[in-house]
């Protein structure tokens, strides 16, 4: 088999020690450099004020002496002995009145960079200092010396100096960096190229049967060592390998019997899963036909009393006709006996129409609530309208409590959507208030708020009632989950709301509640609902959103 093969390193070790090497040599030396040279530039600053001393020292006691005799030619000397020194380019002294007895002006001198001799140390310097009279003599001011100090020479010499400092530190920094080269070349780079040789000479297919030279001399080395722990550790690997390739073989066999497996198992469940959907959206329907069902009950029931009453009115009518009818054949109708009888079927006829009138809006309230619950269909409708006729309808299931729902709302609202869905999912809420929160409640109350705002509808739901406990807040819209299992309880109201509301309506449902506080629901949907929103996908669990 050939060897394994790999081009030259793309970035070589040597190179990166080098300039590693380099850059910490020059920095570390830069550093000390710029130590050593601020240090010498503070030193050099304090050189004006010690030579100024030094020079007032020396001619202080002769200058004074020379101006307290008025000798100007001896005063002209000493200035230009001054200015034979390199720092000093003028000199003059003023006596007290203001006129100059001596001045001396240097040559001025010439230097290499004048603009950072300038920036370092600044430009020449103004020093003053008074003369009076010498010693033993009565005290008496007799004038001023003025020197102009030049500081050029001096930073040409500091300059000199830092240039110096900085050539020799990066001159050392690249000497080092050759001999730790050198060492790292024997010690270390020859060594690792022969591991690498040794790994590139391995098989291709079974590399882990290579095994890695020891460098000579390096057998107790940390080189050494790795080679040692990695031809243990390639020793290790070569023979995991091969339990590894035994152990693949009957994989593969009993992969090929799993798959038989698995597909009979898929089908099963398959067709398990398709039996669960069907049987839960035959629950549902049940539960909404249980619910028109109680409807028409109710409606059935409430509707029987006005019409009892209208047949007793008619009858009370059609009685006092008979009387008027029998006095009349008799020729007994007397006036007041009319007017009585009148009075009589006149009170009937008002609570036979108010009866009649009471029943046919419940009639007409139920089939509109009917109606538009059994119609699934897509069409433009009245909100507020359709909430109203609900509420009505379900007034035979509301008032057994007692609780009459109230509802806050515009006059109209009018949108496109599913009048059916929006009455089933009030519908279960109600009925949902109506079995299971208001026990032991003195007051019960529901209240449904309706309004709309930027093109959503938002439909707020509240009851008083015993309200759910916050451990089963994730709970309550799981489908089949009720707390009065085996008293009437099915579990799928709340369900079958979530569904309605996120699927059909596309909207949002939230939920609010704690213990003797009620429930709140918050429905949240377009007021122009698209075509083919029915289409979701269904969901199974709401985020329930749980107040802190």
């Amino acid at each position: 088999m050939p060897p394994l093969t790999q081009g030259p390193a793309r970035r070589s070790l040597s190179g990166l020690l080098v300039k590693s090497i380099l850059i910490v040599a020059w920095t570390v030396g830069l550093l000390i450099s710029l130590v050593q040279v601020a240090y010498d530039l503070h030193q050099v600053r304090q050189l004006p004020a010690d030579n100024l001393a030094t020079v007032r020292g020396m001619t202080q006691e002769p200058l004074d002496a020379s101006v307290y005799g008025m000798d100007q030619a001896r005063v002209a000397d000493m200035l230009a002995g001054l200015l034979t020194l390199p720092y000093i380019r003028e000199a003059r002294v003023v006596l007290d009145d203001g006129s100059v007895l001596a001045e001396a002006t240097g040559p001025k001198r010439t230097h290499g960079q004048p603009w950072l001799n300038d920036l370092l140390f600044g430009p020449a310097r103004q020093y003053m200092w008074s003369i009076h009279s010498p010693p033993g003599r009565e005290f008496q001011w007799l004038g001023e010396i003025h020197i102009t100090y030049d500081t050029h020479a001096e930073a040409n010499a500091f300059l000199a100096r830092a240039g110096a400092i900085l050539v020799g530190t990066m001159f050392y920094a690249l000497v080092l960096a050759a001999l730790l080269l050198l060492t790292y070349d024997r010690v270390l780079r020859r060594p690792l190229v022969n591991i690498i040789q040794s790994i590139q000479s391995a098989d291709v297919d079974r590399p882990e049967s290579a095994r890695l030279a020891v460098p000579a001399g390096h057998e107790m080395t940390e080189i050494g060592q790795l080679a040692a722990i990695a031809n243990q550790h390639l020793g290790s690997i070569d023979r995991l390998l091969t339990q590894l390739r035994e152990a693949e073989q009957r994989l593969n066999d009993y992969s090929d019997q799993l798959e038989v497996t698995v597909a009979e198992r898929t089908r099963e469940l398959s067709l398990s899963l398709e039996q669960l959907q069907n049987a839960r959206d035959q629950l549902i329907n049940n539960e909404r036909l249980a619910s028109l069902g109680t409807l028409v009950a109710g409606v059935a029931h409430e509707v029987n009393t006005p019409l009892g009453i209208a047949v007793t009115a008619a009858s009370v009518v059609s009685e006092a006709l008979d009387s008027i009818r029998d006095h009349f054949q008799a020729d007994s109708l007397t006036r007041e006996t009319f007017s009585a009888l009148m009075r009589e079927a006149h009170e009937g006829q008002l609570i036979v129409v108010g009866n009649l009138s009471r029943a046919a809006k419940l009639v007409r309230d139920f089939k509109q609530a009917a109606a538009n619950q059994a119609d699934e269909t897509l069409c433009e409708y009245d909100i507020a309208q359709t909430t109203r006729a609900l509420i009505a309808s379900l007034h035979p299931e509301t008032k057994k409590i007692p609780v009459v729902p109230h509802f806050e709302g515009p006059v109209s609202l009018k949108g496109m959507g599913y009048p059916g869905v929006l009455m089933q999912v009030l519908t279960n809420l109600i009925m949902n208030s109506v079995r299971h929160a208001f026990e032991g409640v003195a007051k019960p109350l529901i209240a449904i708020e309706l309004r709309e705002a930027h093109g959503q509808v938002e439909l707020i739901y509240r009851d008083n009632g015993m309200g759910v406990p916050a451990a089963l807040h994730n709970r309550i819209f799981e489908p089949l989950f009720t707390t009065r299992r085996g008293r009437g309880g099915t579990g799928l109201g709340l369900n079958i709301v979530y569904n309605l509301v996120t699927q059909k309506m596309a909207g949002q449902l939230d939920f609010w509640s704690a213990p003797q506080r009620g429930v709140t629901f918050r429905l949240r949907f377009a007021l122009k609902q698209a075509w083919d929103q029915h289409d979701a996908p269904e969901g199974l669990k709401p985020d329930v959103v749980v107040p802190v």
